[in-house]
């Protein structure tokens, strides 16, 4: 999605990546590549978050996104897994408590755990007052991984429907193509530097939370979330 959006910088600090075992994975990454200039300094005040050890070690900065892609393939190369490609047509659970996922291939994958990373869950959410647009002139920024979003070229006339990070980026976009773009938001705009407040990246108090949302039925789970989303104080720029 970052390249069909043309983002250069990724939203998350530069401490959020896929290896669970080292925090500083990705910086170090950069480091043994020289590849510092891709670190940007996110421009967080550091007096709001002084207490916080990532404040002052670099792990709040951003990294660019061809530098997170690298890194996620280096990643992959060194784990000592087992890599499957393919569409997942059903998933069952054996006697031994194991689980069986069947690939439409023919394939059966065995596991204790499975987790779902299905991206954006549901149908798009469309105004009702929109639903009459045709698709060929409607583009939700899912469509295709995002691919359509490359229908967005020529000066047009753009109208982006939403009030996120992902509809200003795709706002963004249609307005480096040439394109003149209506914003329109349905909840009032607001300004922060990231999705969650400092208390989730504060080691002392991220077990917590993390607790917290665990401890909750799963259907309350996705409450949580958007409560801990909305919950998210404006953290000045220096």
């Amino acid at each position: 999605m970052g390249k069909r959006q043309q983002i250069a910088w990724l939203r998350s600090p530069i401490g959020a990546h896929p290896d669970t075992f080292d925090v500083s994975s990705l910086f170090a990454y950069a480091v043994r590549q020289g590849r510092q200039d891709e670190i940007l300094d996110s421009g967080v005040n550091k007096k709001v978050v002084r207490g916080l050890p990532e404040a002052h070690n670099g792990l709040l900065s951003l990294p660019s996104n061809s530098l997170f892609e690298d890194f996620c393939d280096d990643l992959t190369r060194r784990l000592p897994h087992t890599f499957y490609q393919g569409r997942a047509a059903s998933v069952k659970e054996t006697s031994d408590e194991s689980l069986i996922v069947a690939l439409e291939d023919g394939r059966a994958v065995r596991s204790k755990a499975v987790v779902l990373a299905l991206g954006a869950p549901g149908p798009p959410a469309i105004p009702e007052n929109l639903a009459a647009v045709p698709r060929s002139l409607m583009i939700h920024s899912d469509d295709g991984l995002g691919s359509r979003l490359q229908e967005i070229d020529g000066k047009r006339e753009v109208l982006v429907v939403g009030g996120g990070l992902t509809a200003v980026q795709c706002a963004q976009l249609a307005i480096a193509k040439g394109c003149q773009v209506t914003l329109v938001s349905r909840r009032p705009l607001t300004t922060r530097q990231f999705d969650v407040n400092e208390s989730w990246f504060d080691h002392r108090q991220s077990s917590r939370r993390h607790f917290e949302f665990f401890d909750q039925a799963i259907e309350e789970r996705a409450k949580h979330i958007r409560a801990a989303r909305e919950e998210a104080r404006c953290l000045p720029f220096t």
